[in-house]
């Protein structure tokens, strides 16, 4: 391959130099580990022939599920995934399965070659182009299979969520429209707990890390029982709290790096009615705080009433 076309390695930059080589009016967007079925790129023509500025199409995921995994894909953040399945019209999708009329894609200036490394230019350009008054329109005819393979473990895990948290960040500060103010978060409640933990404990002993250990254990569960469906193990959802202190603490540390402290209690309003599709988790979330904080005032509570009564 000449130097001339091989593609830069940051993602964005490389889908805008095949665009930039592109001899069609439609261009389709996917991922390396995915494959396309049949009737997925006519889906993409069709929508986009019979108007549609954009095509966001259906992203199936197989393969062996393993515990990591299925952790993974029960979060809320796996949406995007599947937007096909629950809205007509997204304000963006990933670029696993997605087309655009060449021509509107150039018109918002394609992906962002400022954007830093951090994920997130998918959402990025979705929202500059829904912004622009383009329409992505979501086709669940258009399918591709995206193997779990590179999903299977936490070692890939881990940094990815990260690495979406750094994105969050970056999103709250070029789009604070598509923001939503959420102090119900996880790691805040974790954060103070440990502070208060540390503070305490030359006060009231060991009784301090009993009512640590207690609060974590209760927001856990408390979470994870709201958090399962039916026919879901409870098992698959215990994780689910440490993953989202994941994406906030790389959300935090690109905050706080840019001393831009607002931005911790800022989330990203990914779709228009995100409120209801992630009601599950939001609930799950603030109810396990709320059991947390309930479970970390009750041991101290208790300790108090024990010494006053050996005290007598």
């Amino acid at each position: 391959m000449r130097a001339s076309l091989v593609p830069p390695h940051d993602p964005g930059l490389a889908r805008n130099a095949g665009v930039a080589r592109a001899t069609f009016d439609f261009v389709l967007f996917i991922d390396s580990d995915v494959t396309v079925t049949h009737g997925t790129i006519q889906a993409h023509y069709d929508a986009l022939h019979c108007g549609a500025d954009a095509c966001a199409g259906l992203v199936k995921f197989t393969g062996r599920a393993t515990f990591a995994w299925r952790a993974i894909y029960v979060m809320q953040f796996m949406l995007p995934f599947r937007y096909p399945l629950i809205a007509d019209i997204v304000p963006w999708a990933p670029t696993a399965n997605i087309s655009f009329r060449k021509d509107r894609l150039l018109a918002v200036g394609a992906f962002d070659p400022t954007w830093p490394d951090a994920g997130g230019e998918d959402v990025d350009l979705g929202f500059r182009f829904s912004d622009a008054g383009l329409r992505i329109k979501a086709c669940p005819r258009a399918v591709v299979h995206h193997t779990i393979e590179t999903w299977a473990h936490w070692s890939q895990n881990l940094p990815r969520l990260a690495t979406y948290g750094k994105a969050d960040f970056y999103l709250i500060e070029r789009h604070p429209s598509r923001t939503y103010v959420d102090v119900a978060s996880p790691l805040l409640a974790l954060i103070v707990q440990i502070l208060l933990t540390i503070v305490i404990t030359p006060v009231v002993g060991i009784s301090s890390l009993l009512a640590f250990a207690g609060a974590i254990a209760t927001e856990v569960l408390v979470y994870a029982f709201l958090k399962r469906r039916r026919g879901e193990s409870l098992r698959t959802h215990v994780p689910g709290l440490f993953i989202i202190s994941l994406l906030d603490a790389g959300k935090w540390i690109e905050a706080c790096r840019h001393q831009r402290f607002g931005a911790l209690f800022v989330r990203v309003l990914y779709l228009d009615d995100i409120i209801e599709q992630d009601w599950r988790e939001i609930r799950a979330v603030a109810w396990g705080i709320y059991a947390s904080t309930i479970a970390f005032v009750l041991v101290f509570v208790v300790e108090v009433l024990l010494r006053l009564h050996r005290s007598r």
